[in-house]
């Protein structure tokens, strides 16, 4: 037997059924070409899909890590990690985490940035293709500056 959960508010002698409310949801994403999962994330809302190494372009490596704070540990939401000499970079998630793709192997400078703390460079990072690279970040505030 199958049998299903309905909730229900009352408001002004209204009741509203939850299943009906979703299912008008799923049917109207359905409707406009979507359907009910959302859409992978994008950088540009600081979120990323880490994806594994087969879905990388080919001949590509990819870098990811985490940007904290030295001290304390707190992850830098929108710290800004760049690959140097290329365009390429990104921007850490909420928790401060990131993760940049499609890098052409080789040897590259990557830094990380926030404002009023200081720039952190790491040289000789070797991208491997097929491979992504582990790199963390920790920054401390500049002299006399830090969060506000």
């Amino acid at each position: 037997m199958n049998t299903h959960c309905i909730i229900a508010f009352r408001s002004k002698g209204l009741f509203i059924s939850l299943a009906f409310l979703f299912s008008l949801v799923v049917l109207s994403c359905a409707s406009l070409g979507g359907s009910a999962r959302t859409k992978s994330p994008t950088y540009a809302d600081t979120t990323y899909t880490i994806p594994k190494p087969s879905e990388l372009a080919p001949g590509t490596g990819g870098l990811k890590g985490r940007v904290t704070e030295k001290e304390s540990g707190t992850g830098f939401f929108l710290a800004r990690i760049e690959v140097l000499g290329t365009n390429l970079g990104g921007k850490a998630d909420s928790s401060g985490f990131y993760m940049i793709s499609d890098i052409l192997p080789g040897k590259y400078t990557v830094q990380a940035w926030f404002p009023n703390f200081e720039t952190v460079k790491v040289k000789n990072v070797v991208i491997q293709p097929g491979r992504i690279k582990h790199l963390d970040f920790k920054i401390k505030p500049l002299s006399g500056k830090g969060i506000i």
